[in-house]
């Protein structure tokens, strides 16, 4: 099991490193050019650049294996959000996007300890 777990971290990382580089390296081509009005929107907007650094950073984090629960919490929406475009705009990576959900829940799921406390159900604040 903990073979897996570093496997799947290990993977994450460097795909959300690789991705959010492509952003500004510009590595290899994702397909045809012409991007789908969403993607053109939130480029333009400049919001791809801050969810590119964001993806950097945790996979990043993944791979240094340094603060691996924040760095889900960093992209787990960004996951979530991949496999959504896939699903209601464009499945042409459906797939690879579903592998990556996949691999995001089983690492959640595997440093699970670290995120139970957060679902309590009447959370009540320290006090100093």
């Amino acid at each position: 099991m903990k073979v897996a777990v570093i496997g799947a971290r290990l993977f994450l990382g460097l795909i959300f490193v690789v991705f959010g580089l492509n952003e500004w390296a510009e590595l290899f081509s994702l397909g045809a050019p012409g991007a789908h009005p969403f993607i053109e929107m939130i480029s333009d907007a400049g919001f791809f650049h801050v969810v590119k650094g964001l993806q950097v950073l945790g996979g990043v984090m993944l791979l240094a294996n340094f603060y691996v629960p924040v760095a889900l919490v960093i992209l787990a929406p960004i996951s979530t959000n991949i496999l959504l475009y896939a699903i209601f705009l464009d499945p042409s990576f459906i797939v690879v996007d579903v592998i990556v959900f996949a691999i995001t829940v089983f690492l959640i799921w595997a440093y699970w300890t670290y995120f139970k406390n957060i679902f309590t159900h009447k959370a009540e604040p320290r006090r100093h």
